[in-house]
């Protein structure tokens, strides 16, 4: 899920992925908390409702009135036929007034799962599980025999074939004979950047 400022004030776009199965799903209940209080239902969307704009696998909804100027927890849980709602995933969001930016403020340090040698000379792929939904890049560092951190140039960054939630990121160029300790950094769709994480 993710947020974006709404065209009037206090208002949010709330995105988020559509069902995988969205045959029993009638409609989506959006909750807001500000300042780490107790999430409030703010909205009700149906599924055939004008409001609920579906375009292909992802879902948005205008919302409103939202908190403004402070720090707020968004949530949207998915509702069936006979109210049953299904689990939610809150995100942290900023939101100060309409126009300005919404995000999710800075995602925590990714978790590195394994690091292999790359298939081409000088390469490494560092296995990564996303520490937050809405980042979008990475960057890696790598200091070398004890010389200080330098940038990495990546080729790729692709999700996994073998462990859905995992993402490679494919990095060069590196020494394997000496010793090496690696730097993983996320970010997020706004560009705020996370702590490290070395390995």
């Amino acid at each position: 899920m993710s947020c974006t400022p709404g065209a009037g004030a206090e208002e949010l776009v709330v995105e988020r992925d559509a069902p995988s199965e969205d045959d029993g799903v009638t409609g989506f209940f959006v909750y807001v908390s500000p300042d780490g209080n107790q999430l409030a239902r703010l909205a009700h969307v149906g599924v055939g409702d004008a409001a609920l704009a579906a375009d292909g696998p992802r879902w948005s909804t205008t919302v409103g009135p939202v908190p403004a100027a402070g720090a707020i927890d968004v949530a949207v849980t998915a509702v069936d036929e006979a109210g049953n709602e299904s689990g939610w995933y809150p995100i942290d969001a900023y939101y100060v007034s309409a126009g300005t930016s919404c995000h999710s403020g800075t995602p925590p340090a990714p978790e590195i799962v394994i690091i292999w040698r790359g298939g081409g000379s000088g390469e490494i792929e560092i296995t990564v599980t996303p520490p937050a939904p809405d980042v979008v890049d990475y960057t890696v560092s790598a200091d070398i025999d004890g010389a200080g951190f330098t940038s990495l140039p990546i080729s790729s960054i692709s999700d996994s074939t073998i462990t859905p939630g995992e993402v490679i990121i494919s990095a060069s160029f590196v020494i394997w004979t000496l010793p090496t300790i690696y730097r993983v950094v996320a970010i997020d769709a706004d560009g705020n950047a996370s702590p490290p994480t070395e390995r």
